[in-house]
């Protein structure tokens, strides 16, 4: 039998099927294979695929990687190793510790030796919650995207039901539903770049922000930073927003940024060595990479401010690294 490919997938789903209705195939698949019958190893492994894009709830990770382990075996009996391979890699992925399902096999069996030789493949960016239940990821809740493999997303509302579910291939986009507004906050701290008389300069630079989301891949910026030109920390509040410009482990963002001097003397003088500059505008470029519930991010800000007499305008440079994490 010839594995339904993942667009028919998506496209068919005319009967509903409970997790424990997907497990009964994937057993009977795993039966059939240890029968030595290939015809009933495909056919129960080829309804077991499509029966999970139709679950009412979320497979557990085992049955998944069971499910990715029988797609592998169909594709060992049609003599395919490299869809052998990656089904195996979509299980280990799933569920490292799943075992083949027949003891009798040798230990030197083909199949034994390719599942041996596979690791799982490494992980993308969290998947956006949705604005009502979340996502389950190969039956892992809230899990993150998956690279280079096909997986099984699966989209739940409040009560836990399945909404939406299909079989993602490794460059498929995520499907669209509305994302719950979330709220982050970042710590970041660094340099203030600027040309003067003694040439280019750092300066100190600390940042408090949180950050939410306006509308699509947009979102909010508002809080505090400080800003140390020569003599003094000048305190300023910033409010700005930034949009993402992708999903991902790694997430670059543009943006643009205000500041407002919170006090008009700073107590600082205006020389060759001690330039006071208020930073007005400013356009961050960044990133943010994917380490947890913490995250780094790092940003540059080009951007433009006065002179503490308000006489002169100035370009500057902000390089400022730091962590945020989900409030």
């Amino acid at each position: 039998m010839v594995l339904l490919t993942l667009t028919a997938l998506a496209a068919r789903c005319s009967e509903k099927a409970t997790p424990a209705e997907v497990a009964a195939l994937i057993a009977n698949a795993e039966k059939s294979f240890a029968d030595r019958d290939q015809a009933a190893v495909g056919a129960y492994a080829g309804a077991a695929q499509e029966a999970a894009a139709c679950a009412t709830a979320p497979l557990p990770p085992v049955d998944v990687a069971r499910l990715y382990i029988v797609l592998g075996l169909t594709a060992f009996l049609a003599k395919d190793r490299d869809a052998t391979q990656a089904w195996f890699q979509s299980a280990r992925g799933a569920f490292p510790e799943q075992a083949l399902p027949d003891d009798s096999l040798a230990e030197n069996h083909p199949v034994r030796q390719l599942y041996a030789g596979v690791s799982s493949t490494p992980v993308g960016g969290r998947i956006p919650r949705p604005a009502e239940g979340w996502v389950v990821v190969d039956g892992e809740p809230n899990g993150a995207r998956p690279l280079g493999r096909t997986w099984l997303f699966q989209r739940v509302d409040g009560a836990g039901q399945v909404v939406d579910a299909r079989w993602m291939g490794p460059s498929d986009p995520l499907p669209r539903f509305e994302h719950r507004a979330h709220t982050r906050l970042a710590v970041l701290a660094g340099g203030l770049h600027y040309p003067n008389a003694s040439g280019v300069r750092a300066m100190g630079s600390l940042a408090a922000q949180v950050t939410t989301r306006l509308v699509g891949p947009i979102d909010l910026d508002a809080g505090l930073s400080a800003n140390h030109f020569g003599r003094g920390w000048v305190p300023a509040a910033r409010l700005g927003g930034r949009m993402w410009l992708r999903e991902g482990r790694v997430v670059p963002f543009a943006g643009i940024v205000a500041n407002i001097t919170l006090h008009g003397d700073d107590g600082d003088e205006a020389n060759g060595e001690h330039l006071v500059v208020r930073p007005i505008l400013g356009v961050p470029l960044g990133a943010r990479v994917d380490v947890g519930r913490i995250d780094l991010e790092a940003e540059l800000q080009p951007g433009v401010g006065k002179s503490h007499d308000g006489l002169a305008t100035h370009v500057f440079t902000r390089l400022q690294v730091g962590a945020s994490l989900d409030l």
